[in-house]
């Protein structure tokens, strides 16, 4: 299973792309901040908007396109992983004193209607957001120092292998 999961790396050219932008004289602070800006847009909890964001962030911090979305793309099943969660925290926030959010509940809101099921739906999705919003700056500050001490510590060998 492991060797399936590094092959599969291999394919993609993660290494060489590094490689590349390191080539292009990125910072290992901007390399850093891309890489956990990247996977913290890449959770939001409104599926189909996390390409349109990292894009967005990219272009107003100048971070890199292809590493952000590569990231973007690796973090999709997180995102979809984190959801229930994010919206049992958003629930936590308001106090909601409905039933916890589970796949079930999301199932049964459409039991009564389209439209009262697309509302229940999007208070859900509510609660999400607000759960993300909370937990996003300590994660990304979290998710920052850890990046740029592991760039740091890989960054000569990297830059080595670039040459």
């Amino acid at each position: 299973m492991i060797n399936l999961f590094s092959k599969y790396f291999q394919s993609l050219g993660i290494k060489q792309k590094i490689i590349q932008v390191l080539k292009q004289g990125l910072s290992p602070r901007k390399l850093a901040l891309t890489i956990s800006l990247g996977f913290l847009l890449s959770i939001f909890p409104v599926v189909g908007t996390t390409t349109a964001l990292t894009m967005l962030f990219a272009y107003l911090f100048r971070l890199n396109y292809i590493i952000i979305q590569l990231i973007n793309w690796l973090a999709a099943p997180i995102c979809l992983a984190l959801m229930i969660p994010f919206m049992h925290l958003g629930q936590d926030i308001f106090g909601a004193e409905e039933s916890r959010v589970s796949i079930d509940e999301l199932i049964k809101a459409f039991d009564n209607g389209l439209i009262q099921g697309f509302r229940q739906v999007m208070q859900y999705e509510l609660y999400a957001i607000f759960g993300w919003a909370i937990s996003a700056l300590p994660g990304l500050i979290i998710l920052y120092f850890i990046c740029l001490q592991l760039i740091k510590l890989y960054y000569s060998k990297l830059k080595k292998a670039a040459i």
